[in-house]
């Protein structure tokens, strides 16, 4: 439920920023504009 929420709240931004999205070590996925 948390990820959706997130989501919602990063959607806006893509419009402004290139999103990167990654997978670390432990499985959890990133969001970051670097």
């Amino acid at each position: 439920m948390r990820h959706l929420i997130f989501i919602a709240l990063l959607v806006p931004s893509l419009a402004s920023a290139e999103i990167y999205r990654w997978t670390d070590a432990q499985g959890r996925v990133h969001f970051g504009e670097k």
